[in-house]
């Protein structure tokens, strides 16, 4: 339901767009077309809210599953993140080749991409392992999510659930 709306909602969005365009003071044609694009926009998106709270509400998380989940990959799911970290000490193009690099190794060699990134000078001089090890930590990749969470919860606790009492917080 959620995504059959992600699909619908931008061709209605684009109708409401299109709508915005008037010969003369809102001359007939345009907005005639809102009437009913508009009521289906609202009926799209409450069917995906309502898709999507129903999932939410079912859902059981294995902290301990999911944890092998990335193990599985041996770390190559963190690629991106430390290419961003050494694209921050080295150029980008230097930074992705690098990682590039040394995806490829861990792969064929069947290692984890910390270790073979651990072994390459190239990369510790400017990551050292322990500044390494935590970009390998997933929950180190949180960002402002547990905020969120914690705000969340108090809420709950608190018996307030509307928009009301979520304001947004600065992200640095």
């Amino acid at each position: 339901m959620a995504v059959s709306a992600a699909t619908i909602a931008p061709q209605l969005v684009a109708t409401i767009l299109a709508c915005a365009v008037q010969e003369h003071e809102r001359a007939v044609g345009n907005w005639q077309a809102e009437w009913a694009t508009f009521p289906a926009l609202a009926l799209v998106t409450s069917g995906a809210l309502a898709a999507v709270a129903d999932l939410a509400q079912g859902i059981e998380l294995d902290p301990d599953r999911m944890r092998n989940n990335l193990d599985i990959t041996r770390g190559l799911v963190m690629a991106e993140a430390i290419t961003l970290a050494l694209a921050a000490k080295i150029s980008r193009q230097e930074a992705h080749q690098l990682v590039e690099e040394a995806s490829r190794k861990a792969v064929s060699e069947k290692r984890s991409l910390q270790n073979v990134l651990d072994e390459d000078p190239r990369v510790i001089a400017h990551l050292p392992g322990p500044v390494l090890a935590r970009l390998f930590e997933p929950m180190s990749h949180l960002g402002a999510a547990q905020t969120f969470i914690d705000r969340l919860i108090g809420a709950l606790k608190a018996g307030r659930t509307s928009g009301r009492d979520f304001r947004p917080i600065r992200v640095r």
